[in-house]
Formats: C-alpha cells, sequence, structure tokens
C-alpha cells in the first residue's frame, strides 16, 4: 500500500499562522478592553484600558502619581489606570477601602514586592489573619509608649550625630547635601530597634556608607520590581558579583548574619527588645525555612522601607523649609522656647533634646509637619485593594466584584475644595482653619495610608521626622545652594530627591 503523501509546512506559512493569531489576539484584546469589559464604561488613557503597559511606562518615567493625579482632574473621581484597575479620588470611599477586612489587597500588586519571599512580608502580606498576627507582635516595639521609652537612646544621640558636621557650613559661601546625614540616621535608627546593633552609617566619615548606597539602589528597584517580578527570582549566585549589588548584597549578608546571632540565642520571649527577637518567638513552631525567610523578609523591610520613606519626609521638609526662611524662623523661636540654654548643637550633648511627646505640643512646628506629610506623603501612589464579591458604589457608580480599585495620598491631599492652592505649602492652614474646615482636611489626610494596614513604624517615623527637624531649624539657618536644581520627584511608588541630592547652603541659626 503507498504510503500517505507528506506536506512539510512551509516557513512562510508558519509566520502567516502566526501573524494571524497574534492579529486575532490583540483585535480581541482592544475589543474587549475598549468595549466589552463591565470597566468600559470609566474614563481614562484608551491604552490603560488595553493593557498595564500605560501604566509602566507612566511609573518608569517617574510620572506616575502626577499622571494619575491629572487623570482625576481631567475626568473627575473615578478613572480607568488598567484593564482592571480603578483610581478614585472620593474621600468617603477611604474607610471602605482601608479599614474593612472585605477589601482585600490585590495580590497582584503586593506579591511583586515582597522580595521573592511567597510568604510575604508585614508590608504584602496579603493574607488578613497572617499580617494581624505579625503586626500584633511588632507594632508593641513601635507604639507611641514604646517610642517614648527608648528615643533618648535610640533617636536623640542619632539626630545629635547628624547635626554636628554641619557646624562647619558657611551659609553664604558653602554647600552641603544633608541626603546622606538623613539618611543615616534613618538607616541607624532602624537597624538598632530591628538587631540590637546600629550600621554605624553616622560614624562613617561624610556619611559615606554601603548600606546607605544599597538603599538607594532598592528604592529606586521598586517601581521595576513592582512592574517585572521575575527579576526578584534571578538566583543570587548570578548578580552577587555585579559591582553595583554589592552594597546589596552586603546589606543581606548583614541581615542573614544577625538572624543567625539571634537564632542561636537564648529562649525567645513575646517581650523582646528587638524586631529580630519578637521574630524569633513567633515563629519558634514553624518550619526552619519558612521561619528563615520570614525572618530575613522582615528585617530588610524594616530597615529599607522604615528608613528610605522616613528619609524622604524629612528631606522634603528641609526643602520646602529651605525655601521659606520665614517658616524657619518661626520653628526656630517656638523650640527655643523649650531649650532657651541651647544656642549651638554642641550644647545639647550635655542637656539632652527635647522630647518626642513635647515637640508634639508646639502648634506651629506640628502644622508644618502635617503639612510636609500633606504635600509629600511618604508612599503617593496607588495602594490598590479587591473589590469584593458584592462589589461596590462609589459616586453611584457600581463598581464590580474582582476588580482592583486604588486612592493615592498625592490626590487626596491636593483636593482644591478641601486644601485651597494645594500645591501651595502653607502650614497656617491647618491653624487658621474652622472646627469644620479641620474636620474635613484630617479626613483626608492619609500619608502613612489608612485603617488597620495603615504604616505600622508611623510614631517611630514621626518622631524623627519632630526630633530633626525642629532641631535643623533650632540652630541653623538654610536656603538651596545657588545654581542646585533642587526637588521631590516620584518614581512611582515612593518619592526621590531630583539629582539623588539635596544640596544646601547651611550656617549657624541667628541669635532669636
Amino acid at each position: 500500500m503507498a504510503p500517505f503523501p507528506t506536506h512539510q509546512a512551509s516557513p512562510a506559512l508558519a509566520l502567516l499562522v502566526v501573524f494571524v493569531a497574534l492579529v486575532f489576539y490583540v483585535t480581541a484584546s482592544l475589543l474587549r478592553g475598549l468595549f466589552l469589559s463591565p470597566l468600559s464604561r470609566f474614563p481614562g488613557p484608551k491604552l490603560a484600558a488595553v493593557t498595564r503597559f500605560w501604566a509602566f511606562f507612566e511609573a518608569i518615567s517617574g510620572r506616575k502619581v502626577k499622571g494619575v493625579h491629572e487623570l482625576h482632574k481631567m475626568y473627575g473621581p473615578i478613572v480607568r489606570v488598567g484593564p482592571n484597575d480603578l483610581s478614585i479620588s472620593a474621600p468617603e470611599a477611604i474607610p471602605r477601602l482601608y479599614s474593612y477586612k472585605p477589601f482585600l489587597k490585590d495580590p497582584t500588586f503586593y506579591d511583586a514586592l515582597n522580595g521573592g519571599k511567597v510568604e510575604g512580608h508585614l508590608v504584602c502580606q496579603t493574607n488578613p489573619e497572617t499580617h494581624a498576627r505579625r503586626r500584633k507582635l511588632i507594632s508593641t516595639l513601635l507604639s507611641r509608649s514604646a517610642v517614648k521609652g527608648y528615643e533618648n537612646d535610640i533617636i536623640h544621640p542619632k539626630i545629635i550625630k547628624a547635626l554636628m558636621p554641619f557646624r562647619d557650613g558657611d551659609f553664604y559661601t558653602g554647600t552641603m547635601d544633608v541626603l546622606p546625614a538623613l539618611r543615616a540616621i534613618t538607616a541607624d535608627a532602624a537597624a538598632e530597634l530591628t538587631f540590637g546593633k546600629t550600621f554605624g552609617c553616622l560614624d562613617a566619615p561624610n556619611f559615606d556608607h554601603p548600606v546607605l548606597e544599597a538603599l538607594a539602589i532598592v528604592s529606586d528597584s521598586v517601581p521595576v520590581i513592582n512592574w517585572i517580578p521575575w527579576l526578584n527570582s534571578i538566583p543570587r549566585s548570578l548578580v552577587q558579583y555585579q559591582k553595583i549589588m554589592a552594597p546589596v548584597i552586603q546589606l543581606e549578608k548583614f541581615v542573614s548574619d544577625a538572624w543567625t546571632i539571634e537564632k542561636a540565642g537564648p529562649e525567645p520571649t513575646d517581650v523582646g527588645r528587638t524586631v529580630l527577637s519578637r521574630l524569633a518567638y513567633l515563629l519558634r513552631n514553624d518550619e526552619a525555612k519558612y521561619r528563615d525567610n520570614v525572618a530575613l523578609s522582615e528585617a530588610l523591610t524594616m530597615i529599607v522601607a522604615g528608613s528610605e520613606t522616613t528619609t524622604m519626609a524629612m528631606v522634603s521638609a528641609l526643602h520646602e523649609l529651605s525655601l521659606n526662611p520665614g517658616i524657619q524662623a518661626r520653628i526656630r523661636a517656638e523650640v527655643a522656647e523649650l531649650m532657651p540654654e541651647a544656642s549651638r548643637v554642641d550644647d545639647v550633648m550635655e542637656s539632652g533634646l527635647p522630647s518626642f511627646q513635647v515637640l508634639q505640643q508646639q502648634p506651629y512646628l506640628s502644622a508644618v509637619i502635617k503639612e510636609v506629610l500633606r504635600m509629600y506623603p511618604s508612599v503617593p501612589g496607588l495602594l490598590p485593594r479587591v473589590v469584593p464579591k458584592d462589589g461596590m458604589t462609589v459616586r453611584n457608580q457600581f463598581i464590580p466584584p474582582g476588580t482592583a480599585v486604588a486612592m493615592q495620598a498625592w490626590t487626596i491631599h491636593r483636593d482644591p475644595e478641601v486644601f485651597p492652592e494645594p500645591d501651595t505649602f502653607n502650614p497656617s492652614r491647618w491653624l487658621d482653619a474652622s472646627e469644620i474646615e479641620l474636620k474635613a482636611m484630617n479626613a483626608r489626610f492619609m500619608p502613612f495610608s489608612a485603617g488597620t494596614r495603615s504604616c505600622v513604624g508611623e510614631e517611630f517615623a514621626m518622631a524623627q521626622m519632630y526630633l530633626m527637624i525642629a532641631m535643623f531649624c533650632r540652630f541653623y539657618q538654610f536656603a538651596p545652594a545657588p545654581g542646585c536644581d533642587n526637588g521631590i520627584e516620584d518614581n512611582g511608588f515612593t518619592l526621590s530627591c531630583r539629582h539623588l541630592k539635596m544640596m544646601l547652603s547651611i550656617g549657624a541659626a541667628p541669635p532669636v
């Protein structure tokens, strides 16, 4: 019997089939995204309706936060920023999205940020029960009463160390970059709380320390990792010899060594004085690999997230104050009343600093801090939640279940109906507002997110911010360095300094 004839498909035919399939896929995606999706009725960029590339390009271009803000100004309180993503600027939705359990964190967003560890760290933990269990034990180290107990030992010495090098500044001729000093404060403070010892960043000449370099690298990589999460899966053996990764590898080794020492120590208890000791107790009965992954992930997050967000809050404050000498002078006068015997930073070496709690009672300083956080929230971008099975309604618009919905503090804090001239730095708005106006402003104030999943380290961050800003204004006068293009920008997720520097002319404060 004759064999069946065989025909070999030509390369041209194979390419044609692939092309037709691609055209069909793209056409179907366009039709669904633009016309058939239940989100089609919401306004926004056409590209965002059909692909996440719109948000990706906005993020890597350093304009996503401001881009989303402009969309709200154009289209209103609900805009589409992805095929299954909505951004909401209606403030009445804040308690619903960020306070209630049904609105879980969006795993598409948060899983990409957990450092490749499937267990996830506290910031990105999407399981409510696991999150609550870890937060309960760690949060007691970061509460207001806890900060009050250790601020003299952990925070005050670091503020003084960071202030000392600026004594030799010349307001009229000198220029200094304040960013390394601020990073050194927050990194060493976070390390002491996490491990019981510092990195030594504040003791390094000119604050030149590999950990600070690692923090800058990790901070800049967050938006990229968010969109290309498989980068987390690259084995360390393939990247550890890359020169740019050396500081990051060194930071990871420091954390790993600290955890090894912690595990070899005495039996852990639920009242340990460091984050690692609390984690050792929390994870004492878990499988070894899981325990190690969680501990290392949580420790690194405490260092990176805990230090970088606080650093940017402080540097944003100094940026705005450098442009407003009158505000500096008013803070200086208010703080001088608390420490009349200290006119130079050397004087506080013996007398010490006012407490965080005392500084919080100063009305103008508190208004300045609040206005800084209004204009420059540490995480200004979208923090997505998943709409539960019953859906939700915002401004008479139904949003179907499974939709990723988010709000961004940058936009909520710039509602012109509540914050007149929202792009103007005006601390007095918090002092001159009526009771009704102040209530509306506070209802829209979410620099550390909101609800039960808000930043666990808020009090720790605020203590550093209050002390640094108060003391910097008390002992120094400062202005933008001549010819320097200072500024605060967003990288699609957090804030950063333009040109990665904050150059100021700094000199001794005039007599009060």
